[in-house]
């Protein structure tokens, strides 16, 4: 009888090590190595953060393999260390960061974004609140060469925006008016051009507004 238990514990204890084994092969395939048990390593499939994107980006965009989206969205999928999914809730910021990122002209001399290996709030002239969302984007004195992409609208959380004394171009998309938050900008010293919407006077909570010694028509 002895014997017959001792067989029976041998299986039991067989099965037990067994099904251990199968779920850590389980738990290894379908979750993150992150020691999150949470979160399924399912497939990054590109077109599933298109569509993730689409309210800030156009689709044509990312058909050109050059364009500052293309190449943001390329580094989220192939470089990022963060590994992000669609559904990760700082996509969308890290996302318009890196666009921007990607719009100065000889970014990795001016920032460090490209080979961080950590949280975009930790980034070189970024910074967050409590809950990790993007409230300031200050660089200022640099004599960078960038401009200002409809992504910044991806930015909600954002307070303060400052790229005073740099060489950035172009005009200021309509998305950056419907930052609610702006409490602080100063577009000043660049080479903006366009026009100042009207949108601008929705932004009720700015306390400094500084576009001088720009391009600005009107």
């Amino acid at each position: 009888t002895l014997c017959v238990s001792c067989v029976v514990l041998l299986i039991v204890v067989g099965i037990l090590v067994a099904l251990a084994f199968m779920f850590g092969l389980y738990e290894s395939f379908f979750f993150k190595n992150d020691g999150s048990n949470t979160t399924p390593s399912l497939p990054r499939i590109k077109d599933d953060f298109k569509t993730a994107l689409a309210h800030l980006t156009d689709a044509v965009y990312f058909s050109s393999p050059l364009s500052v989206q293309s190449r943001a969205l390329n580094w989220i999928l192939d470089t990022d260390p963060l590994q992000l999914y669609p559904d990760d809730d700082n996509l969308i910021q890290r996302y318009a960061l890196m666009v921007i990122y990607f719009t100065i002209d000889s970014s990795d001399t001016i920032l460090d974004w490209e080979t961080s290996l950590t949280h975009e709030c930790e980034w070189e002239s970024i910074s967050c609140d409590e809950g990790n969302n993007v409230t300031e984007f200050v660089l200022e004195g640099r004599s960078s060469r960038g401009s200002i992409p409809s992504e910044i609208g991806g930015l909600s959380s954002l307070k303060r925006f400052s790229i005073l004394e740099n060489a950035w171009e172009g005009s200021i998309p309509s998305d950056f008016y419907e930052l609610a938050l702006l409490e602080y900008v100063d577009l000043s010293r660049n080479f903006l051009t366009g026009t100042i919407a009207e949108a601008i006077g929705d932004l009720i909570h700015l306390k400094k507004l500084d576009l001088g010694y720009n391009d600005f028509e009107g």
